[in-house]
């Protein structure tokens, strides 16, 4: 049964799926469009636009599958080049549309290099399909060239029409055709010449067989004679690319690339007249900028009526997605923050919409986390054809075909990865993240960040507008398991792509990729281990597997704590209750926070509160017994920091009076601050300065996690066995132990654990 199996593959393989059996894929693609831009709420989880309409969109999401979480990338290039390619950024270099050094050469990192076209060596989706028999054709806005010629010569498209590498619409008013001098009709130079053989004014006739099956609202009956908008040639040229197909027959693949609504915003005056009679709402009021949007969605709602109406009703799949969210100050996408070159959703996240009667389940929503990376796998599936070979061409979607007819509701991965090595103006520094599902049912946002080696965290699922950082508000242990599982997933896909990383502008060395846990805060303050260290000499706190033993120094000394965090009060304080609720460094018996932990972490910030002073307090941290942490560091002679042998002093350089002051550590350019398990080190005032202060929280890290070293020795051996069986019996979370990184310890770890065991 299987060598007969194996022979049909080979044999459908070899010839190709039969013509009438391959799908038709007709790919469209709004620029700019934001997550709440659609009238509908079944693609923004019920967040759908009250000034808006969108009736057209929403009929094809009535009769299809809505994705409320279609991910993409924060500008247009990238994410057309993850469509074409298949690829992440990361793979392909491209990252952003214009230079990644958008706010200048005064950056600590200095950036890499930023592809603005498609690599001709690519295999794009346009070739894939061709070499099936799929007549493949592009139409509007491409962009990811540098040269329109490229689009044919190089790219797999056999008719090119109006694409160029120009990115948004001109002219004389931008989405309007204009007659030349010689009296032609011509959309700007943004589009090729093939799209202006659709160019020419609204007739009668065009008005009544075009635009007045779908007012709503508007009279379209004011354009005649009027000059044609963009959003309708697009429409124009698309049906008469249809009508070729239904009569040859042929297989083919369509990239209908409108640029609605991207600026300038331009509408045809039927529509932007309706909405300007229209009550808007805060995030969504210019009527120009609904106009286009509608006049898209009429433009869509003909090529439905197209393909609904003919032959290729059956066989033909459309796909609808933006290629990122709404610029900011056209259109908001609460209650998602941000906007087009973010990367919060609000910049990332867009409408998508699978449609073919019969095939896609009519009125389904998914909230799988899907990305423009998934197209390619999906329609090579769906044409019978062959990924490229690895070695050329690796793609790193998933298929989405089981999900769009309903077969499956989830994919295999758990990760979404973005990698952005540069700067967009002060929107974005280098970072990476990954969007994860995880076991505890919620989807998380993880970013690290590279000029100061931090991490953010953010419950997707409970806080949409990522207001809420997890790793400073407190997570839970199984949370803070989920990011360490992913942290590490992180780094192995960095390693694993390949992905090109920024230099430091100072030295010309590479940035160091992740090498430490996210951070964990031991939080000083009352609602955190306050009560746990008020009126006390020495305790020991425990915070997400990591024991810090903490003593107050000082003659008769205790912790004192207030409503900000926990000062030393000791027997030479004098005055009131505030001066003796803080750390004073200048007594003749210096009170000090005394710190060790129970395994090696890295110190990243030392956090205060103040309580008295003129603006120049400084802290001084020093080792008491153990390994040095302070012996060969560098980058410590700036920023307010000085280095002694045994000591690291930090002077405030803000000069503002009883402001809270944090004390950042291991910064890109700085070394990174290694506490040796059992190593002690106080924390006081500088006796030169005068004041005090109390401390908020201390934040540190795990460092170089080696999962199977659980006795964390820096050996996976025989001598792990046993804290390994211990740690799988008491059903607890245990970083070493999580051999095979995904957030729980059970005996799925046990295969991995043997592995790294006989691998040394």
């Amino acid at each position: 049964m299987k060598l007969w199996f194996s022979l049909i593959l080979l044999l459908v393989t070899l010839l190709g799926a039969n013509a009438n059996a391959q799908t038709n894929i007709i790919q469209i693609v709004a620029d700019d469009m934001g997550w709440t831009d659609l009238s509908g709420g079944t693609t923004n989880l019920g967040n759908g636009s009250e000034y808006y309409q969108t009736p057209n969109l929403e009929a094809m999401a009535a009769a299809g599958m809505s994705f409320s979480s279609a991910y993409v990338q924060q500008s247009c290039v990238p994410t057309r080049a993850a469509l074409m390619t298949g690829q992440y950024a990361a793979r392909t270099e491209v990252f952003n549309v214009g230079a990644l050094n958008g706010i200048g050469d005064t950056t600590l990192l200095d950036v890499p290099n930023n592809n603005t076209s498609l690599a001709n060596g690519a295999t794009t989706i346009a070739e894939a399909l061709s070499a099936v028999g799929y007549v493949t054709a592009h139409v509007g806005k491409f962009h990811v060239t540098g040269n329109p010629n490229q689009i044919i010569a190089q790219h797999g498209f056999q008719i090119n029409i109006g694409g160029t590498g120009s990115g948004a619409p001109n002219g004389t008013v931008p989405y309007f055709a204009e007659q030349n001098q010689q009296g032609v009709w011509q959309f700007g130079t943004a589009h090729g010449p093939e799209l202006d053989l659709y160019a020419a004014p609204y007739s009668q006739q065009y008005i009544n067989a075009n635009l007045l099956p779908f007012a709503n609202g508007n009279d379209p009956q004011v354009l005649l004679n009027s000059p044609k908008h963009l959003n309708d040639a697009m429409a124009d040229a698309t049906i008469d690319f249809l009508a070729d197909r239904s009569a040859d027959g042929n297989p083919f693949f369509i990239n209908v690339a409108f640029n609605a609504v991207h600026n300038e915003i331009n509408s045809r005056m039927d529509l932007e007249t309706k909405y300007d009679s229209l009550n808007g709402t805060p995030t969504h009021s210019l009527a120009d900028y609904a106009g286009v949007l509608e006049g898209m969605d009429q433009a869509i709602g003909r090529i439905m009526q197209f393909v609904q109406s003919g032959n290729l009703a059956d066989d033909t799949l459309i796909v609808f997605i933006s290629d990122n969210g709404s610029t900011e100050n056209n259109s908001g996408s609460f209650p998602l923050s941000g906007g087009k070159g973010d990367f919060v959703d609000g910049g990332i996240r867009a409408p998508m919409i699978a449609y073919q009667p019969g095939v896609v389940p009519a009125g389904a929503i998914s909230d799988e986390a899907v990305h423009a990376i998934d197209f390619y796998q999906t329609f090579i599936e769906l044409a019978g054809a062959q990924p490229p070979a690895v070695g050329v061409h690796p793609l790193d979607g998933e298929s989405l075909a089981e999900i769009f007819t309903g077969q499956s509701s989830e994919l295999d991965r758990q990760n979404i990865y973005y990698h952005f090595p540069g700067y967009i103006q002060n929107e974005a520094t280098p970072l990476t993240f990954a969007i994860h599902d995880a076991a505890d049912g919620n989807r998380y946002k993880m970013f690290y960040f590279y000029e100061d080696r931090s991490f953010e965290m953010y419950n997707l699922t409970s806080d949409i507008s990522e207001s809420n950082e997890l790793f400073a508000a407190g997570m839970t242990s199984s949370q803070f398991a989920i990011a360490i599982c992913l942290t590490n997933q992180m780094k192995d896909w960095l390693t694993e792509i390949d992905a090109p990383l920024p230099t430091v502008r100072a030295t010309g060395n590479t940035v160091p990729s992740i090498g430490h846990s996210p951070t964990i805060r031991f939080d000083f303050s009352p609602a955190g281990f306050g009560s746990q260290l008020d009126n006390q000499n020495e305790t020991t706190l425990q915070q997400l597997g990591v024991e810090m033993t903490c003593e107050a120094a000082g003659q008769n000394a205790f912790f004192d704590v207030g409503n900000s965090g926990v000062g030393v009060n000791s027997g030479l304080d004098a005055g009131g209750q505030n001066l003796q609720r803080r750390i004073d460094g200048t007594l003749a018996v210096a009170e000090s926070f005394v710190v060790s932990f129970n395994r090696d972490v890295v110190v990243k910030s030392v956090n205060t509160s103040q309580f008295s002073g003129d603006g120049t307090e400084s802290a001084v941290i020093s080792l008491l017994s153990g390994t040095n942490p302070f012996s060969n560091l560098s980058g410590y002679d700036s920023g307010g920091f000085s280095l002694q042998n045994e000591s690291l002093v930090f002077a405030r350089t803000d000069g503002a009076n009883n402001n809270a002051f944090d004390i950042r550590l291991g910064a890109l350019d700085q070394d990174e601050i290694l506490l040796v398990a059992g190593t002690r080190v106080s924390i006081t005032t500088n006796p030169a300065t005068q004041g005090g202060f109390v401390l908020e929280s201390i934040d540190i890290a795990i460092p170089n996690l080696r999962f199977g070293d659980m006795n964390q020795d820096g050996n996976v051996n025989l001598l792990d066995v046993s804290p390994f069986i211990q740690a799988i019996a008491s059903g607890g979370y245990v970083v070493e132990a999580d051999t095979n990184k995904d957030g729980n310890v059970n005996l799925l770890d046990v295969a991995t654990f043997i592995q790294l065991l006989s691998a040394g």
